[in-house]
């Protein structure tokens, strides 16, 4: 290799990046766009009033609709609260006043498929293309560059 080829071999890596990223997110995309939206109802905790919360069984929280007080057959809703929904995972914190009683959650979740499971498959074995493979050859074209520097500077030609 010459070192004027270097600038579009260098582009030609670049392109291929950009190329795995793109297909990597459009698959992310397509595969969330295909998980379906169950509800857990009355999902019955024992809730914490302290700071880390009480996590929910479900981890792939879309939204949550209510907290319930269940007494007999009667449910009373619960305002004295806090929920978090972060990394798709929710925890409920509620307020002294309830802590350590058993409330019932009440939310909207998301559950794999078929189509997302096979496509979170694709993604994870493309991530090994960009972070081992990519930087190997990237590696290996820069050395070798190197290595032709080295030797016309002694060989000569």
């Amino acid at each position: 290799m010459e070192v004027n080829e270097l600038p579009k071999t260098i582009l030609t890596l670049v392109f291929v990046g950009f190329l795995i990223a793109i297909g990597a997110i459009v698959l992310i995309n397509m595969g969330n766009s295909a998980r379906t939206t169950l509800t857990a109802v009355n999902e019955s905790h024992q809730f914490t009033s302290n700071g880390t919360g009480t996590a929910l069984t479900q981890t792939e929280v879309k939204s949550f609709s209510a907290l319930t007080n269940r007494t007999g057959t009667v449910f009373t809703a619960v305002t004295d609260y806090n929920v978090t929904i972060y990394e798709s995972s929710a925890r409920v914190i509620v307020k002294q006043s309830l802590d350590g009683l058993t409330l019932n959650a009440t939310y909207l979740y998301y559950t794999d498929t078929t189509p997302t499971t096979a496509m979170d498959n694709v993604v994870t074995a493309m991530t090994g293309i960009s972070t081992t493979w990519l930087a190997l050859i990237i590696t290996i074209l820069a050395l070798s560059v190197i290595m032709v520097l080295v030797l016309k500077s002694f060989g000569g030609r």
